[in-house]
């Protein structure tokens, strides 16, 4: 799961009705929820991957004076995840291709978790590397 980061308050204050980053774990809540369902249908030790923004909650972890990297953390353990922060979009590309043996572990989905403010990356993974997810045996990306 490809999970985004949150956006600081003053950056809130700008989007009027729309605001929603009210809550710093917007997407990890979300993330958790679907590992939740996945752990289910797929059993205990099925490796499940979550890429996070680092950046985004290392900044938000500042105003909330909270060390939100420490709770994100506390989630992989609890969950048995594969734990992976990035800082840009190659970082995730480079994993996608290169973080396991691609030829004994394929990548079996890729589950985005975004807002339309932080649909760049998301969208452009999307449309310019579907076909290389496919072909480095990744079955579908949502």
């Amino acid at each position: 799961m490809l999970v985004g980061g949150p956006s600081l308050h003053i950056w809130e204050q700008y989007k009027g009705p729309i605001a929603h980053d009210h809550w710093w774990a917007n997407f990890v809540h979300a993330a958790r929820v679907r590992t939740e369902q996945l752990r289910v249908q797929l059993g205990p030790n099925a490796m499940i991957t979550w890429l996070v923004y680092k950046p985004g909650y290392i900044d938000r972890g500042r105003q909330e004076k909270q060390d939100l990297i420490s709770n994100i953390n506390s989630v992989r353990d609890k969950f048995h995840l594969n734990l992976v922060y990035f800082d840009h979009g190659s970082d995730v590309i480079n994993y996608l291709n290169n973080g396991q043996p691609r030829d004994q572990l394929k990548i079996s989905g890729l589950r985005i978790l975004r807002t339309l403010e932080q649909g760049v990356l998301p969208l452009r993974l999307q449309q310019r590397h579907r076909q290389r997810f496919q072909k480095r045996g990744c079955t579908k990306a949502s």
